[in-house]
């Protein structure tokens, strides 16, 4: 099977060791497409939203996939059936270092919003919905989480939103976003990715 190699940002891996570089250069297998800008880092894994190309059609074939960073092993993460719907959006995330997704369905200039969560990793079978919630206004895309009762969204106008889901409020975090609309997005932060020496 021909592989190849995927270029992303601050680091580099080789098969026996992490080293801090300029460019983190990963093997990938043929029939994926992985989108660079929606990557999640955690202490264990390195998560990117993909699209299997083996499927038709494409669209259906949404995914996660998942390189260990311990056993240095890649993983294909199937979304639930759900995701078979070509006007359901989604964005990946991290909830307690598990993969989650929130998915969005835009309807009469409204947003509807799904969080799900993969309780096992792996485990397609463990995909539960957490939270639904909408209608939102103004057609809004989801970027990720914020501490721990928020929700993160880019409006259409290029606003910043943050939503709560305990009070149900959609606060405008008074941001007007430079470039173009659709490229903004949260990455999760971790302190250190090197774990710590004993």
């Amino acid at each position: 099977m021909k592989q190849r190699w995927m270029v992303v940002h601050k680091l580099t891996y080789t098969l026996s060791k992490m080293i801090i570089g300029k460019r983190f250069l990963i093997l990938t297998t043929p029939g994926l497409c992985l989108f660079n800008h929606h990557i999640h880092i955690t202490m264990e894994f390195f998560y990117w939203k993909g699209v299997d190309l083996t499927t038709y059609p494409w669209r259906e074939g949404g995914v996660i996939l998942s390189f260990d960073f311990a056993h240095q092993v890649f993983e294909k993460l199937l979304l639930p059936d759900i995701f078979d719907n070509p006007y359901l959006g989604y964005e990946i995330a991290i909830i307690n270092g598990l993969p989650a997704v929130i998915s969005y369905y835009l309807y009469d200039y409204e947003t509807l919003f799904d969080i799900w969560i993969m309780t096992e990793r792996g485990v397609i079978e463990s995909w539960i919905r957490l939270v639904s919630f909408g209608p939102l206004p103004n057609p809004i895309r989801p970027l990720g989480f914020w501490n721990n009762s928020g929700l993160l969204l880019e409006d259409f106008e290029g606003r910043l939103m943050l939503y709560d889901h305990s009070t149900q409020q959609l606060k405008n975090l008074h941001l007007q976003l430079e470039g173009d609309l659709g490229t903004l997005e949260v990455v999760n932060y971790e302190e250190n990715l090197v774990p710590k020496q004993l």
